[in-house]
């Protein structure tokens, strides 16, 4: 039994590290309490639990460049799908600017840990292909 659960544990750190090489790809797996990230129009599998999260669309980048001096912080707001074989559901995560932390949500019996990159600079404007939401699913 232990050895099945060695072999299992590999041969997803294996196509991880596949899912990485060559650029971008259209999906990537995905694996219960580890971060990875998602470029827009991506999507991961979660890897045993049927479930699929797609990053959507950037909606809103009001973040305040970190050298710049603002009245609002502003947020940045991104739209992924989740789904999994009985739903498909679309949902809006928000995080507010002049933080580096984690925001949480939650989708049925999991736990959405995540923030998006990079950050703005003053100045200076972030291309749609350079966004990458970081992401961590846990169970509740």
């Amino acid at each position: 039994m232990r050895r099945l659960a060695v072999t299992i544990s590999l041969l997803m750190v294996i196509l991880l590290a596949l899912a990485g090489c060559g650029g971008r790809t259209s999906e990537v797996g995905a694996v219960l309490d580890y971060g990875f990230p998602l470029a827009p129009g991506q999507k991961a599998v979660l890897f045993g639990h049927g479930l699929e999260i797609e990053f959507l669309d950037i909606l809103e980048d009001s973040r305040c460049p970190a050298d710049a001096e603002c009245t609002w912080p502003g947020r940045i707001s991104v739209m992924i799908e989740l789904r999994d074989s009985q739903d498909e559901y679309k949902m809006v995560l928000v995080q507010p600017g002049l933080s580096d932390d984690y925001e949480e949500e939650i989708y049925k019996e999991y736990r959405l840990r995540y923030k998006v990159t990079p950050y703005p600079e003053k100045n200076a404007e972030i291309e749609r292909e350079d966004y990458r939401l970081l992401l961590t699913i846990s169970k509740k």
